[in-house]
């Protein structure tokens, strides 16, 4: 009797040191610095240590096991250990025993799910700190991935939070360690895949992640020969979910990552075209499905109604996304024959901006006239409008995007298509140039002036459209435009000479300018420009020796120059 008291007292006094330790660990992360939250780590760490796992204590009427308090000690551990993410040197003797622990852990076939789950997640926060130390645990952990990914028949809570914490760790390890983890990449293909239905929304969306994220490595590692068979299979997959899953959620998520694949794989991602009629149809299916959009928001409270109209939202830019990375994988006849199909419901789209509060929409826009090239001419009707909305975009990233994509635009339309358009497009950029206080946008405005110009001299109204164009120069941020600058003053002065004879003194400034102070990288253009003001020179060398008298900048330019040759 007197063994049994000793035991109940000992376990009582360790469950209250829990909770003290605990709770204040807990305080701390939400009050205290980096740097003083490691005592804290050390104190959890050793308190775990000394809980056995057949240590029990009775609270409460309950019977409390070791195994139902340590996932709070380890989900501590996880908080602590993120707030050092690329500040881990103090943590790293901690962090490198912390590790140790989890393996020990995951090795004692600890089979409470949550305390599982925690583990992982906490070899996921360690990660960034401990580093290649790592490496020799992969095995070991790999093993028990197995089998915390095998489906089971009946699904809960804790089944699919221990799916979750796994598919991130591996997730993790593919994305910060991939050379390190190259052994185990296909393997985490397989767990990753194989859980791409699983019941769990959370589940399938780490599913789709970490796939991605496998997809997105291959090529660095070596497996590009591997691409396009395994994209054969995969990218069909993914673009079933986007038909099948009715949780909007996964499919934002699947859009996305499938948007990100495409972009950063080109045409691997793509490798015939019976992938690419598969993945054509799910998107076009999101575009065009009115009833799923109503029957799933009927399933949901009104209380809900508006996150799941938000999610259908997000739904339809994210799926536009998707659609213009999709173009990189693409032939451009393909990518032609599909965006017919597609614009109609850029329009639908753009209506839809400023409800959706979104910032995406002009990036797409932008992307799909880059990829059509000239074989956008016949859509400039229907484009130009949209672009010209994107103007007054409450984002200024996206207004800088939709003016330069309308500069692209115009450079690559037939010019009898565009011409009628120039003078609403002339004084549309005008007015945001002056309204704007963003120099980047001005410079892209300027940029959009100037492939007017290069794209019909002819048909834009030069008299008054080269005061607006000369009197805002010169650049001051955007500086690779000045490569766009050069090539109107160039067809200026060889096509039109007449009509500007008074900018002349302007151009040659601000030609040797841009040269002078280093804002055209590109030592070919660079060139081209030293070479393009010595052919001014010869029809007009006081203005040439005026402007070498005039700036500093272009005095030590010239010297430099005469000094070389």
């Amino acid at each position: 009797m007197e063994h049994v008291r000793t035991t109940f007292e000992g376990n009582y006094k360790i469950f209250k040191e829990w909770d003290e330790v605990v709770n204040s660990a807990k305080q701390a992360i939400q009050t205290l610095d980096r740097q003083d939250l490691l005592p804290h780590f050390e104190k959890v760490m050793k308190t775990m240590e000394r809980m056995e796992i057949t240590v029990e204590w009775k609270r409460n009427g309950r019977i409390v096991y070791y195994k139902d308090l340590s996932f709070r000690g380890l989900d501590i551990l996880s908080c602590i250990a993120r707030k050092f993410e690329g500040y881990g040197e103090p943590l790293l003797p901690l962090a490198t025993k912390a590790h140790k622990y989890c393996i020990e852990q995951l090795n004692k076939d600890i089979r409470d799910r949550r305390h599982r789950s925690s583990i992982y997640d906490l070899l996921s926060a360690l990660l960034p700190i401990v580093g290649e130390d790592m490496v020799t645990s992969f095995p070991v952990i790999m093993g028990h991935v197995c089998r915390d990914t095998i489906c089971e028949k009946r699904f809960n809570e804790q089944h699919s939070h221990l799916k979750v914490s796994v598919l991130l760790v591996l997730k993790d390890y593919v994305e910060f360690m991939p050379k390190q983890f190259k052994p185990f990449i296909e393997d985490t293909l397989k767990y990753a895949t194989r859980l791409i239905n699983y019941q769990g929304e959370l589940v399938r969306i780490a599913s789709v992640d970490c796939i991605s994220m496998v997809l997105n490595a291959f090529q660095g590692l070596g497996f590009g020969g591997k691409l396009p068979e395994t994209c054969e299979v995969l990218i069909p997959v993914l673009s079933q979910v986007i038909c099948a899953d009715d949780a909007p959620c996964v499919v934002v998520k699947v859009i996305t990552c499938l948007g990100d694949v495409f972009n950063r794989l080109k045409r691997n991602a793509v490798p015939n075209q019976e992938v690419a009629d598969i993945v054509f149809k799910s998107i076009d299916w999101v575009f065009n499905d009115r009833t799923r959009c109503q029957v799933a928001m009927a399933r949901y409270p009104e209380s809900e109604e508006d996150y799941y109209e938000e999610s259908f939202g997000r739904m339809y830019f994210e799926a536009a996304a998707m659609f213009a990375n999709f173009g990189h994988g693409l032939e451009q006849e393909i990518f032609l024959k599909y965006f017919k199909r597609i614009h109609p419901h850029l329009g639908r789209l753009q209506t839809m901006i400023e409800a959706q509060s979104d910032e995406t929409f002009y990036s797409s826009v932008s992307t799909m006239v880059i990829l059509l090239e000239t074989k956008v001419t016949s859509f400039f009707d229907f484009l130009y409008p949209i672009l010209l909305a994107g103007f007054r975009h409450t984002s200024a990233d996206q207004r800088k995007i939709a003016i330069y994509a309308m500069g692209v635009l115009i450079l690559n339309t037939d010019n009898e298509k565009a011409v009628k358009a120039f003078p609403a497009i002339h004084l549309a950029l005008c007015d945001r140039y002056d309204s704007e206080t963003n120099a980047a946008i001005q410079d892209t405005v300027l940029g959009a002036l100037g492939r007017m110009i290069l794209s019909n001299a002819e048909g834009v109204p030069l008299d008054s459209m080269l005061l607006d164009f000369m009197s805002r120069l010169p650049l001051t941020e955007v500086f690779e435009e000045n490569v766009t600058m050069l090539k109107v003053f160039r067809l200026l002065y060889h096509e039109k000479r007449q009509k500007i004879d008074y900018f002349v003194e302007r151009i040659l400034e601000l030609t040797l300018l841009m040269v002078a102070k280093n804002e055209i990288s590109d030592p070919k253009w660079r060139k081209d420009a030293i070479d393009f003001a010595y052919k001014i020179k010869l029809n007009y060398p006081r203005i040439f020796d005026k402007m070498i008298k005039t700036h500093k900048e272009i005095e030590s330019l010239i010297h430099s120059i005469s000094g070389a040759t």
